[in-house]
């Protein structure tokens, strides 16, 4: 998340990972989904060989 900031992105935490902390289900998420307000080629960059390219031409 670190990197996220560096790059100037907003994280938000969503998903299943919000609704088991909301659940209190006593347990940690086995998965943690984020999302961005960064545009891909900024992130595409920031991670560099880290990064795969998976929808960038989807997004807006």
């Amino acid at each position: 998340m670190n990197r996220l900031f560096a790059l100037g992105s907003r994280v938000w935490l969503v998903g299943g990972c919000v609704r088991d902390v909301l659940a209190n289900r006593g347990r940690a998420p086995h998965d943690v989904d984020l999302a961005v307000d960064v545009e891909p080629a900024v992130m595409l960059e920031g991670f560099g060989a880290m990064a795969i390219d998976t929808g960038s031409a989807l997004a807006r």
